[in-house]
């Protein structure tokens, strides 16, 4: 079984292997670069709708797991 990680932790590798920088990702999302940056540091949370912006921005979606998945 795979191991299950936290939506913030799986926004975050998305963020990271995007290649893109904060800056760029924040022109981009309407996200600053410095919440984005104190995100990634693990210092400061984000709401769920900042989290929305990122996740469809980024190609993200929530889904649950059912059956074989689990």
């Amino acid at each position: 079984m795979a191991p299950v990680l936290i939506i913030s932790n799986q926004v975050k590798q998305a963020i990271a292997e995007s290649g893109e920088s904060l800056n760029e990702l924040g022109r981009q999302t309407g996200v600053s670069d410095s919440q984005l940056s104190r995100f990634m540091r693990g210092e400061r949370g984000l709401n769920t709708t900042t989290l929305d912006r990122l996740a469809e921005y980024l190609g993200l979606e929530l889904t649950k797991k059912t059956g074989a998945d689990e």
